[in-house]
């Protein structure tokens, strides 16, 4: 349950939409845009299409808490907070599909074009935002590869057909461009919680490369396993285990060759051979 203050910060949020002509409500477990219908707002909806049917789950769904804020200064802001939101709460999302502003504002030329008028040039999207929208997808989102029928789908695979999802997009509010969550659905066809969490490989990832140079200059040393996993235990705050750690070493010795010291470039990450490609899009 949110707190006061998150409360707070989402009727802000919600309150400066609407001062900007958008209304932001909740349908069920989806808060989605509503107000204007007009042109520009179905075309923004296309963009958010990824053709998932929520209604195809056949587990039942989790509820998860939804994001305390809506509104967010830069997509980097964005970024961060999504990320420490499913810390707090054992989620974990990919980027499905992204659209460049580039390609948004293609779009938006070929619209005025089409109705033989000049562009508003203040319709335009700046170029230094990059990314026009995203759309974040569970981890188990799409659809299980079943090799035999009316079987559970195997809890350990990662597509679980998972609805769970989260768009967010640029709007101008006022004078200013801010990135805006337009859709969040926070409900989940598989169980969620730490030792779920835990178990994916993405949260055990290490890629800072200061841990990553000491962790290199303890293998050099001939530094026990255990006493590796301890450190990564007292420097980080991932559940990283002892099998990630000899993935670890193994990653690091098959780099180093012939006994050639690693390079700085190259970060080996905990937990990434266990997992799949995350499936992510720029």
């Amino acid at each position: 349950m949110a707190s006061g203050s998150e409360a707070t910060a989402f009727r802000a949020d919600a309150a400066a939409l609407a001062a900007s002509g958008v209304s932001y409500g909740v349908v069920g477990e989806e808060a989605a845009y509503g107000g204007d219908v007009g042109a520009q707002h179905r075309e923004e909806a296309r963009d958010m299409v990824d053709g998932d049917d929520p209604d195809e789950t056949q587990e039942p769904l989790v509820r998860a808490p939804q994001m305390e804020r809506i509104i967010f200064s830069s997509w980097e802001e964005f970024d961060h907070f999504l990320a420490e939101h499913c810390k707090r709460t054992y989620q974990h999302f990919v980027v499905g599909t992204s659209t460049p502003v580039e390609t948004r504002n293609k779009r938006i030329g070929e619209s005025y074009t089409k109705r033989g008028v000049r562009v508003d040039p203040y319709k335009l999207i700046p170029a230094y935002l990059k990314t026009y929208s995203k759309t974040l997808k569970c981890t188990h989102g799409g659809k299980p590869r079943s090799r035999s029928k009316g079987l559970r789908p195997n809890q350990k695979t990662r597509a679980m057909n998972c609805p769970a999802k989260v768009n967010a997009l640029v709007r101008k509010l006022g004078d200013e461009w801010r990135v805006v969550v337009s859709t969040q659905i926070m409900e989940h066809s598989h169980p969620i919680g730490p030792e779920e969490y835990a178990r994916l490989p993405s949260n055990r990832r290490i890629d800072d490369p200061v841990i990553l140079k000491t962790l290199r200059f303890m293998l050099k040393n001939n530094t026990s396993r255990r006493s590796m996993l301890e450190y990564l235990h007292e420097v980080t705050d991932k559940p990283v285990k002892m099998k990630d750690v000899h993935n670890l070493v193994q990653r690091l010795m098959k780099e180093q060759g012939d006994g050639a010291p690693l390079k700085d470039g190259n970060n080996p990450s905990l937990g990434e051979s266990y997992g799949e490609n995350e499936g992510t899009s720029s």
